[in-house]
């Protein structure tokens, strides 16, 4: 790995310059560049963006996965020895402005380039199965706003909303038995407001408020959920808290349809103590 950092205009434009170098047995060598700028506008005002190159190298799975139907003995799923390392070039561009000192606030757009994504496609040769290649492609973008306040000395708040777009493309004569449907499931914004407040006697309460929207398919409703802890510090290296998370609602769904309830995230409260040394 090489990186420096180049003051184009010293105390106020900064050009970030660097690459990871990486030599792997299942894709050979990889070269994973970024290159980030860093303005300084004035004492309250920063503005960034960066490109940048990653990879998601093949593992075992990708490449030596067997599935086998214990009734026919049959392969039903298997890994490709051809797999390629996943792919994605990112832009991204961000803002952040302190208007008086209680207060910061940040914004930051991004646009990814996903290829050569693992997609499952159904073959018929040597005999029916499903064989994991790289035929699938995307691209995201979105937007993320956060903002933190310091409301009073032993107050503070921070709330973040984040927007995610994303669009799914298979290379020609794909068979991807899922169409993406795995890895288009996310839902589209997420919202959440947490709390720190300081009480007498060593004691806190935080709170943490969350928003999740729909996911598409498969459906998953929206949700809203709520944590809460309570903590006591009993000595500088001794606290102790009691938290309650989910309180909202009995239980909900974040990954699967409702139908699955056995799967749900259910409401619960428990005790907790920390001891450092």
């Amino acid at each position: 790995m090489a990186q420096d950092e180049i003051a184009v205009r010293p105390n106020r434009v900064f050009l970030t310059v660097g690459s990871r170098f990486d030599r792997n047995d299942f894709t050979g060598f990889e070269v994973q560049p970024t290159i980030r700028a860093r303005w300084a506008i004035d004492a309250r005002q920063t503005a960034w963006g960066a490109v940048s190159r990653s990879v998601r190298l093949p593992t075992r799975l990708d490449t030596d996965l067997q599935l086998i139907d214990p009734a026919t003995k049959q392969v039903t799923l298997t890994g490709s020895e051809d797999f390629k390392a996943e792919e994605v070039i990112a832009y991204e561009a961000g803002y952040r402005i302190r208007p008086v000192p209680p207060l910061s606030l940040d914004v930051a757009t991004f646009v990814n380039r996903y290829d050569r994504l693992r997609s499952a496609e159904a073959t018929l040769a040597p005999q029916p199965m499903i064989v994991l290649e790289n035929l699938l492609n995307a691209r995201t973008s979105g937007i993320e706003v956060a903002g933190t306040a310091q409301l009073r000395p032993v107050w503070r708040l921070h709330a973040s909303y984040s927007y995610l777009h994303k669009q799914l493309s298979f290379d020609p004569g794909s068979h991807d038995v899922f169409r993406g449907t795995v890895e288009g499931n996310d839902p589209p914004f997420l919202l959440s407001v947490q709390s720190w407040l300081d009480l007498p006697r060593h004691t806190a309460l935080d709170a943490l408020f969350r928003r999740v929207d729909t996911r598409p398919d498969p459906v998953v409703p929206a949700y809203s959920e709520l944590d809460v802890r309570f903590g006591w510090v009993v000595r500088p290296r001794w606290d102790i808290s009691v938290v309650g998370q989910n309180l909202l609602h009995p239980h909900h769904s974040e990954l699967l349809p409702a139908n699955a309830p056995q799967y749900d995230f259910r409401r619960g409260v428990f005790a907790r103590s920390r001891w450092y040394f």
